[in-house]
């Protein structure tokens, strides 16, 4: 997947959450979809948020935040390489 290490956590992000609407000619993507998806891709873990409205903005920049501090190495030490942003 993109090369990413397979020891530290993968998420998504989905973004733009504003513009899902029923009534969209490009069609929508509903949430459950989005799971499956980031499931196949065997990601840990999905959110999505609104920068536009600030709709989970925070508890996005949490979740990813809290998961960053709480990846350890096998000896219990902090990850090397940090985070990746795709």
């Amino acid at each position: 997947m993109f090369g990413a290490r397979t020891d530290l956590p993968n998420l998504i992000l989905g973004l733009k959450r504003d513009l899902r609407s029923e009534t969209d000619a490009n069609g929508i993507i509903y949430p459950q979809e989005a799971y499956r998806i980031a499931q196949e891709m065997r990601c840990d873990k999905y959110m999505e948020c609104s920068a536009t409205t600030g709709e989970l903005v925070h508890e996005a920049f949490e979740d990813i935040c809290k998961t960053a501090v709480s990846t350890t190495t096998a000896e219990g030490g902090l990850s090397q390489g940090g985070c990746c942003i795709m």
